[in-house]
């Protein structure tokens, strides 16, 4: 019974490395129902020691009976075409027999003549077996890493990764010395194996879920923070509009006022409320027109806000009429470089204080580049800039989605600090 059991927890482990291994290079089938792919995983445990168990001296049959169990549940599971999955279940068994062939080729190398004895006993041999899937295990996690950078483990800095995986490391290291110091078997020594082993993939598990949490919790900020923009731009733009209307309204008011000054020949007077009104309209008028209603109206909003602060605007720009990016993404780039580079400059004194930008479109390269001053060196970290700000997320957001469609246009983001200067430079190739 003790070895039917341990069959199939070391299958148990197999199906859990397969699974971990296609996630990899496959994207799972979301509209399959979840009942459904618990019963293809235990399909693959069972099918796993079936195939254990009936075919223990056929190593050729065993090999080609595991690749098309894998294939037929995969190809179930996953959207791909046969062929992929077909060459990535030979690659995974592959994967397998090969770190178990190293690992029995080092257990002789190490043990010499004591390798025989030392494969009879049936502890040490489960124990040699979970250390083999260990491996396995730590293999698929690396390529995780490797191949899987951009999804929620990109999140994890290469340090966390570091202290991950020294967990399933010191699990080898562990059932080795347990192996060695229980040289007459033992169910304890093959429980606590089993057990570490276990704990490794539920650790695995949490941190995945944990992160992909926090992946979800960071888009749910970055889309907040676009719809908050968006809706700072149509505001600004209703208040134009608004304006407009009013202005409109009101001007048969004042030629009504001016002529009856003038027909009174009260001119002096005439000329008063005609350089009054004048210089009211030359406040609230927008002063920057680039041939682009989008961007005109950000540049104009940020402008103003500037302008209230005592931070003055240099600008170089160009003909933007012909802009191929979508309007959601002119917000978030113009908007957040702009945002940052006012914060900034709300921590400088007067004198220095000033906003350089320049947004040009020559042809098929758009180029956007923010130059402020900081009141102190600004330091880069593994995972972008590091902030001052009391609330830390509320600095990487806006960075966050410069990136995200940076990165949408295939383009370069460019960050400087030198002479007490940020320059923050986008380059976007059409």
């Amino acid at each position: 019974m003790t070895y039917y059991i341990q069959a199939f927890l070391l299958t148990l482990i197999e199906a859990l490395c397969c699974r971990n291994f296609f996630e990899i290079f496959l994207e799972q089938d979301n509209k399959r129902i979840k009942w459904l792919n618990k019963f293809l995983f235990a399909a693959l445990v069972l099918g796993f020691a079936g195939i254990s168990l009936i075919f223990t001296r056929s190593y050729i049959w065993k090999a080609i009976l595991s690749i098309c169990l894998i294939s037929g549940i995969m190809i179930a599971q996953y959207r791909a075409k046969f062929m992929h999955i077909f060459f990535l279940s030979i690659a995974y068994y592959g994967i397998l027999i090969c770190i178990d062939r190293i690992m029995l080729v080092g257990v002789e190398a190490l043990l010499g003549s004591e390798t025989e004895a030392i494969l009879n006993d049936p502890v040490n041999i489960t124990i040699i077996a979970l250390i083999c899937k260990t491996v396995l295990f730590l293999f698929i996690v690396l390529l995780n890493k490797a191949f899987h950078s951009n999804d929620s483990f990109n999140l994890i800095t290469d340090r966390e990764w570091v202290r991950f995986l020294f967990f399933p490391f010191m699990t080898i290291v562990c059932m080795s010395a347990l192996a060695v110091e229980e040289k007459n078997g033992g169910r304890a020594v093959l429980v606590v194996s089993f057990v570490l082993v276990f704990f490794n993939f539920l650790v695995f598990y949490i941190i995945r879920d944990v992160v992909s949490r926090e992946k979800e919790m960071r888009e749910t900020c970055l889309s907040q923070e676009r719809i908050k923009n968006q809706m700072a731009m149509y505001q600004y733009m209703e208040g134009v509009y608004g304006e407009q209307r009013k202005r409109t309204h009101e001007f048969k008011n004042h030629l009504i006022c001016l002529s009856g000054l003038l027909k009174a020949g009260e001119y002096l007077k005439a000329k008063g409320y005609l350089n009054k009104i004048s210089d009211n309209w030359v406040e609230e008028m927008d002063f920057i027109n680039t041939n682009n209603m989008i961007v005109n109206s950000v540049i104009n909003q940020k402008f103003k806000a500037a302008k209230k602060k005592g931070i003055p605007f240099l600008l170089s720009i160009n003909d933007l009429g012909n802009l191929k990016m979508e309007e959601e993404d002119i917000v978030t780039l113009v908007a957040n470089l702009l945002d940052n580079a006012i914060e900034a400059c709300e921590k400088i004194s007067k004198g220095n204080r000033v906003i350089k930008l320049r947004f040009l479109d020559e042809g098929g390269k758009i180029i956007i580049s923010v130059r402020n001053p900081v009141a102190e060196q600004v330091h880069f970290g593994e995972k972008g800039l590091f902030t001052t700000k009391k609330d830390k997320n509320e600095h990487g957001i806006g960075m966050l989605n410069i990136e995200n469609v940076v990165r949408k246009y295939s383009g370069e983001s460019i960050c400087s600090c030198n002479d007490g200067y940020f320059t923050h430079s986008i380059i976007i190739n059409f």
